[in-house]
């Protein structure tokens, strides 16, 4: 008699790691086929920073003094940001939310997938979901709003970079924050105030520097504050870096806030979420 394994107790690679890899990347497919199909989330996930980035952008479309740089260049580069944590933070969030109140993260402890290969599959879907709203926004932003394309190896490794880490710290922390409301209907109403409190602080739509010191110490624990700088520092040019807070882009900060957020998120996923109760 061959002994039966519960994948609710196995360990997050079970089967092994290609194995984990490929069932992450099928699960990827198929979440990102449901998303296609979810009107409100194809809407506030894909289409929502484009009509922030339309509203504000032409209603606030001013030179910012002492620079060449407009306002609306200016949010271009932190509604990029926005838009990348909208989709890895704010809606991975209540997805997971809803799929724990709705019993499919239940079901699934009965299925041959790790956890690893869920996680996997739903940074599959959100880097492809991100990628698509950064296309769009850039679009927009350069034909319109005369925002430059960044212009050296070092903007466009940042861009990268940025991207990349902020999909992957979002990414993990919106899978712990999905533990922690009830049901998908609670969700939104804990994690959007959350988040639009952050987008407002963090200097994605308000000039940072001038915000109260004390406002700027709470961004700078949250990841979208280094996620809105590290976009600014890849598209706009280095006489705006004036205008920061330091004078300076602050590039490596970034990147180690980021890889750290990116480790806390890892460790607070992997500690919260189990197939058993879906917490």
């Amino acid at each position: 008699m061959t002994a039966t394994t519960n994948p609710s107790t196995t360990t997050p690679f079970t089967g092994g790691l290609r194995r984990t890899i490929r069932l992450g990347l099928l699960s990827g497919r198929l979440e990102l086929r449901g998303f296609y199909r979810n009107t409100t989330a194809l809407v506030f996930g894909l289409l929502f920073p484009v009509l922030l980035l339309l509203l504000f952008a032409t209603i606030f479309n001013d030179t910012i003094k002492g620079t060449d740089v407009t306002v609306a260049q200016y949010m271009a580069a932190g509604i990029i940001a926005i838009s990348v944590a909208t989709a890895a933070f704010s809606n991975l969030a209540i997805s997971v939310a809803t799929e724990r109140g709705e019993g499919r993260i239940k079901r699934l402890a009965g299925t041959p997938l790790p956890v690893a290969s869920y996680f996997i599959g739903k940074i599959v879907q959100i880097t492809a979901i991100a990628l698509q709203g950064v296309a769009i926004l850039l679009a927009i932003a350069v034909a319109f709003y005369h925002l430059d394309l960044p212009s050296s190896p070092t903007r466009w490794a940042m861009l990268v970079a940025t991207f990349l880490l902020g999909i992957a710290c979002c990414s993990l922390l919106g899978i712990g924050m999905g533990t922690v409301p009830p049901n998908g209907r609670t969700a939104p109403g804990i994690v959007t105030p959350i988040f639009l409190v952050l987008q407002f602080i963090s200097g994605t739509f308000l000039d940072f520097a001038s915000m109260p010191k004390w406002l700027q110490f709470v961004a700078d624990v949250f990841p979208l504050r280094w996620m809105a700088l590290g976009m600014r520092s890849a598209f706009l040019p280095d006489g705006y870096v004036s205008q920061e807070v330091g004078h300076s882009w602050q590039r490596p900060t970034v990147l180690l806030t980021l890889v750290a957020w990116t480790i806390g998120g890892a460790v607070l996923a992997t500690w919260r979420f189990t197939w058993r109760d879906g917490r």
